[in-house]
Formats: structure tokens, sequence, C-alpha cells
């Protein structure tokens, strides 16, 4: 069977790996190391469920792993160690990643307590998943510990949903301004939610969801809300 590659096209349109931002031998390499594993884990939040197995064999963990991930965790207060959330509350929401990918070497020197979206940013995690429902929770949680204040783009683009990180990319490329938002619940007059934002500057009322379909409120929410794929699109092949 021929191996299945990533169109060069769909590159360019998901500004996958900030591929637009390259030239040459560099965006060779993105197409060259592109695999499934990779893609899957970065729109996780797109997808219902991953493939149950990337090709790839990895070493296992130890037989005592799990309690000593729970003592580690637990060493660090259930706080990413990377973000800063606390997720004592929460405690499935954070893990024990080993920073080497050995994943014999539980030396605490090898290990860091990580939220499950600052986890799956990290080298070899290609089969990482998040839902969108675990994605929102943290980020709820951020909010609500004071997390999400003075953003600039460093701190958006470590503390968004990998889904939006090529968009990220054009935006911060032809100068927007950061968003001053992430993770926003847009509600009706009466509270219901109608539609839940990624990422939102409060002045201009632009917000951006991950499905067209939440898009469908424009006319009743007094925000302009616009999905990934129609911003990408108005983005064009630059």
């Amino acid at each position: 069977h021929a191996e299945l590659k990533i169109c060069k096209n769909c590159l360019k349109f998901l500004n996958y790996k900030n591929y637009r931002n390259f030239k040459g031998h560099n965006k060779s390499d993105i197409y060259d190391e592109f695999t499934l594993t990779d893609f899957f884990s970065q729109y996780s939040t797109m997808f219902k469920s991953l493939p149950k197995s990337s090709g790839t064999p990895v070493p296992g963990y130890t037989p005592d792993w799990k309690e000593r991930s729970q003592a580690y965790r637990r060493l660090k207060d259930y706080q990413c160690e990377q973000c800063k959330v606390d997720l004592s509350g929460k405690k499935f929401l954070i893990d024990c990643h080993h920073i080497s990918g050995n994943k014999q070497d539980n030396n605490h020197s090898n290990l860091l307590a990580l939220c499950k979206n600052c986890h799956r940013k990290q080298p070899m995690h290609g089969q990482y998943y998040v839902s969108s429902k675990d994605m929102r929770l943290i980020n709820s949680l951020r909010r609500a510990q004071g997390l999400l204040e003075m953003l600039d783009w460093d701190k958006v683009i470590q503390l968004s949903d990998t889904a939006i990180t090529g968009l990220l990319g054009l935006y911060r490329k032809y100068d927007w301004p950061a968003p001053d938002l992430i993770g926003l619940s847009i509600n009706d007059d009466s509270g219901k939610l109608q539609a839940y934002a990624e990422i939102a500057w409060s002045q201009d009322k632009i917000a951006i969801v991950l499905d067209s379909a939440d898009s469908a409120e424009l006319n009743t929410t007094g925000w302009d809300l616009r999905s990934i794929g129609t911003e990408l699109r108005r983005f064009g092949s630059e």
C-alpha cells in the first residue's frame, strides 16, 4: 500500500505548523515530516475520537507508573507546571509527562505535571486526544483563576486550542492585535449558550468558533461569529 501523504495545498490552507511563513527547504521539511498522528493530535478537538493505533510502537511504562504519576501530580498540588492552572478540583485534566520521552525514567527531573492542553503540545505526542469538552473546561478554570488576562501573542498561542494554531499564525503575520479573550461562552438574553468562541476581540465583537454551525447565531448574539474555515479562506493563498 502507498503511504498516505498530505496535500501541499492543504498545508497552505491550514497554515499547518506555520507552513505559509516559510520558504524552500523549511516548507519541504514540514511536508516530509508530516504524520497523521501529529495532525490528529493538533486538531483533536475537532474530532469525536482519534484512530486507536499510530502504527509506531513506543516503550511501555513501568509497572508502578500509575502510583508514581499520582504521587508526582499530588506533589505539584495538581497545578500545571506550564500554564499554572489549578486542577485540584478536576484531577482528571492533569497528566504526568516524561520530558525525555523515556517512559522508563521516572526521576522527578524527567517529569512534569501538565494539563491536557499543555501536555498534547509536547514533542512526541502525535496521538494525544483532547476533547472539546475538556478544552473548554480547562479554559473556564484558567479564566476563573485569572490566567487569561493581559494576553499577548505568545500567551495566546500557548493557551489556545492547537486546532487554531495555523490561523493564529496568520493573524500574527499580518499584524492583527492579539485577541483579548480565550474560551468565551456566548449566551443569548436568557442566558442560554448560543456559541463557544475559541478566541475573541471584545472591542470589535469578533469571535472565532471551531464549528461553522455555531456561526448560525450571528444575528442574535451581537457578535460577529466566524468559523476557522471561513477565516482561513479569507486569507486566501498568500
